[in-house]
Order: C-alpha cells, then sequence, then structure tokens
C-alpha cells in the first residue's frame, strides 16, 4: 500500500507570522476585556479595545509599506494617517482626561513613529505639471 503524500510544510514568512501571532494577541484582548470587573482602568481599556487593536495593526503594517506598489504607498500612509487619528480619538474618549498607563502610551508613540518613518520612506512624488493644474481648474 502506497503512504500518503507527506504534507507540504512551507515555512511562513516573518511577516505572516507576525500577523498570525498578533491575531492571537487581539483575540485574547477582546476575549480578556469582555470580562466584568471593578477596575476603572480595565474598563477604560474595554471601551478602546477596537482602538488598540487598529493602533497596533496599523503600526504592523506600516512597517510593510516598502514592499507595496509604490504607486500606492502615499495613499496607504494617509490612510494610516487617518486611522491613528480616530483610534486616538476613540483612546482619548475611553480615558476622559485620566493618564495613559505606560503600555498605551507606548502603543500611541510606535504608531506615530511607524507613521512618520514610512512618510520618510515614500517615493518622491512627481512635480506637478501644467495638465495637473488644468484638471484642478
Amino acid at each position: 500500500m502506497a503512504e500518503p503524500p507527506a504534507p507540504q510544510t512551507d515555512d511562513a514568512s516573518p511577516a505572516a507570522t507576525a500577523w498570525a501571532a498578533m491575531l492571537a494577541h487581539w483575540t485574547d484582548l477582546a476575549r480578556a476585556t469582555a470580562l466584568p470587573t471593578d477596575d476603572p482602568d480595565w474598563r477604560r481599556l474595554s471601551a478602546c479595545v477596537g482602538d488598540v487593536v487598529t493602533l497596533q495593526a496599523v503600526t504592523l503594517a506600516l512597517g510593510e509599506l516598502a514592499s507595496c506598489d509604490p504607486a500606492t504607498q502615499a495613499l496607504g500612509a494617509d490612510r494610516a494617517a487617518v486611522l491613528i487619528e480616530r483610534a486616538t480619538a476613540g483612546v482619548a474618549r475611553a480615558w476622559r482626561n485620566q493618564p495613559y498607563p505606560p503600555q498605551l502610551r507606548g502603543l500611541l508613540d510606535d504608531a506615530r513613529t511607524a507613521l512618520e518613518q514610512a512618510q520618510a520612506r515614500l517615493p518622491a512624488r512627481p512635480a506637478p505639471t501644467a495638465d495637473d493644474a488644468k484638471l484642478d481648474a
């Protein structure tokens, strides 16, 4: 009797492994923040867990922006900026002038730093032409 074929074991790329690990982390975080608690900091974190996940995902994605088509990198950076702004506002609403825990402050700083670094690596945009001016008119 012939043996079944061995399963293929393609090594996952580091990016795929990182995304899988983050997904597991986000799932655990979402489950944990759904538990009832009297801790006001935990309730605030629970209120902005979606924003925390967004910040972590955008930070990770910005690290890979340079591997995208150069024609779409600026758009990706612009979208990341909007997502970071919205998530930061969500965190601010949840914490209502309370001091952020150091890990949350670090997450916000990491997202902004990743955006600044990604923007600095963007390919140069071509100078506007006369045809561009006609389109704006």
